[in-house]
């Protein structure tokens, strides 16, 4: 998905073809060459971080998050959390299944426990 316009390609582009027109010329990105036709003033990166610079600050705004590292530190913490849990549990079933003899698929099948993740042989 491109953010921006091609402007590699594109050298000049009519304003309403502009994608984040109002952005980019807030922030002195583009330039009117003449009548709504803009060319681009700034290099290609630098105005492809500004626009995902706002979209991250919308995002984080809808979504009511206040510190963007701190929320992505929680989810890792939270991810980490849940793949320990993952991990106890699949070795308890293994250990289950060594006790009544069944192989690990047999006993989340016996269970009717269905996950494409867990590896079962």
């Amino acid at each position: 998905m491109k953010i921006i316009n091609d402007w590699a390609t594109n050298k000049i582009i009519r304003r309403d073809k502009i994608q984040h027109f109002e952005l980019l010329e807030e922030r002195n990105c583009i330039k009117e060459v003449k009548d709504n036709y803009y060319c681009l003033v700034e290099p290609i990166e630098v105005c492809e971080s500004i626009v995902l610079e706002e979209i991250n600050l919308e995002i984080a705004s809808t979504l009511n998050i206040t510190d963007i590292d701190l929320e992505v530190k929680s989810f890792i913490k939270q991810l980490n959390e849940y793949n320990e849990l993952k991990d106890i549990g699949e070795t308890l079933v293994h250990k289950i299944a060594e006790r009544k003899g069944l192989t690990s698929k047999q006993m989340f099948i016996e269970m009717e426990y269905e996950d494409l993740s867990i590896k079962y042989d």
